[in-house]
């Protein structure tokens, strides 16, 4: 073979490669997102299935909730507020500090905190 004809045949395999793994990355980037949508929708099943099964009691529909939203974030721990006559309620949390003393005393937002916005 001629030197020109390897050169252009090297830079065609050169080419393939970089698209392949071009291909490659977008491929990854898809299962990533298929992985993230069933994980959101085994949690959604999930939690359908506490609301089913406990009718009438929130309680564990909240704890389930939150269970779900710190797995799906990697998180280690949290609290899932609600807000009625002008407090917000602890109604379920995870590894947070205080637990049962935050149950207990339900609390204000703050003017210009950030859980008023």
């Amino acid at each position: 073979m001629c030197p020109a004809r390897i050169s252009t045949d090297q830079q065609t395999l050169a080419d393939l490669r970089c698209e392949l793994a071009e291909r490659t990355a977008e491929r990854d980037g898809f299962k990533a997102e298929r992985d993230e949508a069933l994980a959101r929708e085994a949690a959604t099943a999930e939690v359908l299935g506490v609301i089913n099964s406990s009718p009438g009691d929130l309680a564990p529909v909240f704890e389930a909730m939150l269970e779900m939203a710190l797995t799906l974030c990697g998180a280690t721990f949290g609290d899932l507020l609600t807000y009625g006559n002008e407090l917000f309620h602890v109604s379920a949390e995870v590894h947070s500090e205080n637990e049962t003393a935050k149950r207990k005393n339900p609390f204000p937002a703050q003017p210009n905190g950030l859980l008023m916005r």
